[in-house]
């Protein structure tokens, strides 16, 4: 992408009051940004969900973020900060099938996002030595069966920075996604291990430099964190906090989300029992659980006998074939096939208890 339309790309996500989906919507339409600066308010405002007020918004504001993202676009050189463009080949295809996902990021380090694993690990900033623990046996367990996973999360306090420092140590990429721009590096205290990550992983950004780690951009960097994952693992929560928002972001994203369980009148753990409860996560108790639900355990084959098979009724062979193709399927998709939803439900459940298929949360069923 030439100079002036990376500069005009990022002047045009820096107009207030159209957000993320419009501003995607006005590159879709008339084909990139240096096209939307050329409109009047008029023609902006033909294109739905824009409308006249919006329009003439956007045009007023031209100049000053121009100037703006001329400034930004000296300081990603100078500081050797990669552009990543929602349309260009250089972004995270996983994030294409959220929504919601960023026009543009920002980062600094080594990424390929094309292969490998992804697991984000969350939980609350108050975390117990517990916590702690229970963070860094996981991510050790998971270099050791999985060395080619990269661990995403977010830089803060507690569980997160405990999940990059483990991930360093056990010699796994590590990536953070951060709430403010590379000048607001938050906390300042965890700088020092951000600039440690550039060298195996890295730090990314959707906010342009200058950007504060306010509150709304700590739950925009939530998305991020959930988006570019396989797998969302919740270590420690309070009945309320940003993990449980992540996780549940992960749960509309259809990512695979799981959970260890603590004591019931444990506070920081009243927010993983609550996932478990809402079946908006599956219960964990070490790394080997995520990967036999992962189906990522490739090491321990499990065989099923021939002879079962043949026990098998028509359509519990019908429905078993349908899910071992698509490896991966949820079950309104089955019912597509399957009018009668509950002769549907008793052939799952037959094929569960025949140790053929597994039910993940969300309804996704796969085959073992």
């Amino acid at each position: 992408m030439e100079e002036q339309l990376i500069q005009k790309t990022i002047a045009l996500t820096l107009i207030d009051g159209i957000g993320t989906q419009n501003t995607k919507k006005l590159i879709d339409y008339f084909e990139n940004a240096e096209n939307v600066f050329k409109q009047s308010a008029r023609s902006l405002a033909s294109l739905s969900g824009i409308g006249q007020s919006k329009a003439v918004c956007i045009v007023s504001q031209f100049n000053d973020v121009l100037k703006k993202a001329e400034f930004e676009l000296k300081y990603i050189y100078d500081n050797r900060i990669a552009f990543h463009f929602y349309k260009d080949s250089n972004f995270p295809k996983k994030l294409l099938e959220c929504p919601d996902c960023p026009v543009l990021l920002y980062s600094k380090g080594c990424f390929d996002f094309e292969n490998g694993k992804y697991i984000s690990v969350v939980g609350t900033r108050n975390a117990t030595e517990y916590g702690k623990k229970l963070c860094q046996d996981f991510v050790r367990d998971i270099a050791i069966s999985q060395p080619d996973t990269t661990i995403i999360s977010g830089l803060a306090y507690g569980i997160d920075i405990c999940a990059h420092q483990a991930a360093m140590e056990n010699n796994l990429p590590t990536i953070a996604i951060m709430a403010g721009g590379f000048a607001h590096i938050y906390p300042n205290a965890h700088k020092h291990i951000a600039e440690l990550m550039i060298d195996s992983g890295g730090i990314i950004t959707e906010g342009i430099s200058s950007t504060y780690p306010e509150r709304q951009n700590f739950l925009k960097r939530n998305r991020i964190i959930a988006g570019l994952a396989d797998a969302v693992v919740v270590v420690e929560s309070a009945a309320k906090g940003g993990a449980l928002v992540t996780a549940d972001i992960a749960y509309s994203y259809n990512r695979d989300v799981f959970t260890f369980p603590g004591r019931v009148n444990d506070i920081w753990s009243l927010g993983c029992n609550q996932l478990i409860k809402q079946q908006k996560a599956a219960l964990i108790e070490s790394a080997e659980d995520l990967e036999y639900l992962m189906s990522w355990d490739k090491n321990k084959i499990k065989y099923i006998q021939t002879s079962l098979f043949n026990d098998l009724t028509e359509k519990e062979q019908a429905v078993y074939s349908i899910i071992k193709k698509e490896k991966k399927l949820h079950k309104d998709l089955l019912n597509q096939f399957f009018k009668n939803e509950n002769s549907l439900q008793s052939i799952l459940l037959s094929l569960e208890c025949k140790d053929i298929i597994k039910c993940l949360p969300g309804n996704y069923f796969i085959p073992l």
